[in-house]
């Protein structure tokens, strides 16, 4: 609560400031920065007001290198959750003096997983667009912020801002989130944010505080040597995302895979130099500690395969939402991409958008069929999922398959050949699915020509 009224008493100083030289709202990230913050987020219970958990974050924002496109950052997420310390989390990013993010595929889905990193790097006012409202660019996820000025005066500006899901998003989980942010116009960076997401479906408020700590400089020798270990971080996020795909498609080495990330980590960690600051270790080591604390679910991933890859699609009979009867002998009258999606996690909501990129990009277009099987098991959610946000893509209702054949976590994409048999499987959501696109049509004979 208390940092709730310096919050408060910060916003009646910013409408105090005498009003001087109006300063840009530009990020100012040099290299060797290394901005700390901190980050309260508490949840409550809508129903009784209740706390139903409490998050300490320490948010750091490491600036390495400038190129034309911005800024290449290192944002860390070292979360405490009810006094459980949990394993550091990481992401890279490039982020240019508006705030506008650009990321490799293999770096969105990490940024993800920290996004609430990014409560102290909202995106500001894009190019032609009013400095004092705006909307930004997508995100990974497709939400935007829409920002308006509230205050300015002096050094400091507030903004307010609501976030814009896709269409029918919002509505179909049932979330909304507002919020505001001061920005330190001389010094470049946000001095203090606040939000409030309400999640009407979980019953749900979550309010959460970001407080800006402190700034330090780095020597420029001490960031080009880690700029030149995040090319290496690079190309470890490959690495690494092609050794999770072979859990799927090569299952009966799951054991050795794992040990193989495991030791993907480990060896970074060791060829780092020691005497000096560096987050990579820290990134190394938490990624270990994340990788044995999913030891279940890499074996449930290579479980899926074993069952799934070069096999024979299990067939199926299923009803549209129009209800419709669907046979899956039907339907796989040549290669097929089955997309099993639910209604109830952002991520797998966005597979659709990706399976639209696939439908547009089949060339030629009758090259395979596309078929959305939505998993909810509730009728009436699965009903309003595919109404929602599927109603342009072949949409079945599939709950019922989840009762024969569980999957370890959606989204899950498969490609069938022109036999029934699975030929391709990707399980968890990604940025795009380039692979996906290139195997149905090599299996259809439209491959590189």
């Amino acid at each position: 609560m208390q940092m709730y009224r310096a919050l408060s008493a910060g916003l009646l100083a910013l409408a105090l400031v005498p009003s001087g030289t109006r300063a840009g709202l530009r990020y100012a990230l040099a290299p060797g920065d290394c901005l700390t913050y901190e980050r309260t987020a508490q949840v409550l219970s809508t129903q009784s007001d209740a706390a139903v958990a409490n998050t300490l974050d320490r948010v750091r924002i490491w600036a390495l290198s400038v190129g034309p496109e911005g800024t290449l950052t290192l944002v860390e997420l070292a979360r405490t959750t009810d006094g459980r310390v949990e394993p550091p989390r990481f992401a890279l990013l490039t982020i240019d003096e508006r705030g506008a993010r650009s990321m490799t595929p293999a770096a969105a889905t990490r940024v993800v997983r920290i996004e609430d990193a990014l409560d102290a790097l909202p995106p500001l006012t894009p190019p032609a667009q009013a400095e004092d409202r705006w909307v930004s660019p997508p995100d990974p996820l497709g939400r935007r912020y829409r920002s308006t000025q509230v205050a300015r005066g002096g050094e400091l500006a507030r903004f307010e801002f609501t976030i814009d899901w896709p269409a029918g998003v919002d509505e179909l989980l049932g979330l909304s989130r507002s919020g505001a942010f001061e920005f330190d116009l001389a010094r470049g960076h946000v001095q203090s944010a606040d939000s409030v997401v309400e999640d009407r479906r979980r019953g749900t408020r979550t309010k959460s505080l970001v407080r800006f700590v402190d700034r330090q400089r780095f020597a420029g020798e001490w960031a080009a040597r880690r700029a030149a270990e995040a090319a290496r971080i690079e190309k470890l996020y490959l690495h690494e995302d092609r050794l999770i795909e072979q859990l799927a498609t090569r299952p009966g080495e799951w054991l050795r895979t794992r040990d193989q990330l495991e030791q993907l980590w480990q060896g970074l960690r060791a060829s780092l130099p020691a005497g000096e600051e560096n987050p990579f270790a820290a990134m190394a080591d938490g990624r270990v500690q994340v990788l044995r604390a999913s030891a279940s679910q890499i074996e449930a991933r290579a479980a899926l395969g074993r069952r799934w890859m070069n096999r024979p699609a299990f067939g199926w009979t299923l009803d549209t939402p129009g209800g419709q009867r669907v046979i899956s002998e039907e339907v796989r009258r040549g290669v097929v991409v089955e997309c099993f999606w639910s209604g109830e996690s952002e991520t797998s909501i966005r597979a659709l958008e990706a399976m639209r990129t696939l439908r547009d990009r089949l060339d030629p277009p009758y090259a395979a069929r596309i078929v959305c099987l939505n998993v909810d098991t509730d009728l009436p959610r699965a009903l309003q999922a595919c109404r929602s946000v599927g109603g342009d893509l072949p949409q079945v209702l599939a709950g019922a398959l989840l009762l024969i054949d569980p999957l370890p976590e959606l989204p899950v994409v498969r490609v069938i050949d022109k036999q029934g048999v699975v030929r391709g499987l990707w399980i968890g959501w990604q940025a795009e699915y380039g692979g996906v696109l290139e195997q149905a049509l090599e299996l259809s004979g439209f491959g590189r020509r």
